[in-house]
């Protein structure tokens, strides 16, 4: 037999239920939203050295236009500045 007593047990034990999911989902949330930046860095990142790298390529093609190149493969290095 259901009485007033077990409808009531019933209720906090399902509202307990519902606070602990609704504090883990929070908690998801949270981690998602930190993986998200985290994984807008990382694009930045990716980006930045893609940008590098086309800079090395273009700034290689101009010293070997110039007759720079002394018939053999060589390590060309490229300088930057952050600074504006």
């Amino acid at each position: 037999m259901i009485d007033k007593a077990k409808l009531e047990s019933e209720k906090a034990t399902l509202q307990k239920d519902y606070s602990e999911l609704s504090n883990k989902i929070a908690t998801f949330e949270k981690s998602l939203f930190s993986m998200r930046n985290n994984l807008h860095a990382v694009h930045g990142a990716i980006q930045q050295v893609d940008k590098f790298l086309k800079d090395f390529d273009d700034e290689k093609k101009v010293l070997l236009q110039e007759g720079e190149r002394s018939g053999e493969e060589q390590d060309y290095k490229v300088t930057y500045s952050f600074d504006g």
